[in-house]
């Protein structure tokens, strides 16, 4: 952390993207970057991958789920 919280804004310095992208989307909603917009960016180029590949699932009646019981099985 870089210097105090305030007004709930907290600093943090990473030394690149990909790691400042992958500690901050394990808070998933409960955090919101600011700045740098690469990191915003990175954060939404993940989320949307998430959604493409659960939303899908959960349209699709069990979708990858299935496939996965099956090769279990």
């Amino acid at each position: 952390m870089v210097g105090k919280p305030r007004n709930r804004i907290v600093r943090l310095a990473f030394p690149a993207l990909e790691p400042a992208a992958a500690f901050l989307s394990s808070f998933g909603a409960m955090v919101e970057v600011i700045r740098p917009r690469e990191v915003r960016a990175e954060l939404a180029r993940r989320g949307a991958g998430l959604v493409e590949l659960y939303g899908r699932e959960a349209k699709a009646s069990g979708g990858r789920r299935k496939e996965r019981a099956k090769l279990a099985d």
